[in-house]
């Protein structure tokens, strides 16, 4: 009898462990025009079981998750698209060492949020300094 609870309890304990394994992402993307989340290249409603909702907001994709939005240290975001990004979460933030997120804008046009780029300027002469302390 003892032996047969000891296998019932390995063979739960390893169906637990591999149902609660966390799932790997290689790529997650948020398009900004289209409003939608890829995960590993397939459109995706809700972020490893967290609700999502998305809507534009005063011109800005918002994508809004529903509980804890938390990124791994083997993740890489990326964005596209000509609105810019909002992520929004209802509860806790965590990004683990080693995830990255590339948000490149294209030379010194505002995507994604960056803001317009400075324009390029030669030097001038030096700037004189005022007299008695002032």
């Amino acid at each position: 009898m003892r032996r047969r609870f000891l296998l019932l309890f390995c063979a739960t304990g390893l169906f637990v462990s591999l149902v609660a394994r966390p799932v790997l992402a290689d790529a997650i993307h948020f398009n900004t025009d289209t409003g939608v989340m890829s995960i590993n290249g397939n459109a995706a409603s809700d972020f490893f079981g967290v609700s999502m909702q998305t809507s534009v907001v005063g011109g800005i994709q918002q994508f809004r998750f529903l509980g804890d939005l938390t990124f791994i240290g083997s993740d890489v975001v990326t964005a596209t698209g000509s609105r810019p990004l909002s992520l929004w979460s209802g509860d806790d933030v965590s990004i683990a060492s080693g995830a990255m997120f590339n948000f490149d804008s294209a030379g010194h046009i505002a995507i994604l949020g960056g803001g317009n780029g400075g324009s390029a300027r030669s030097g001038a002469g030096a700037g004189s300094g005022g007299a008695g302390g002032t």
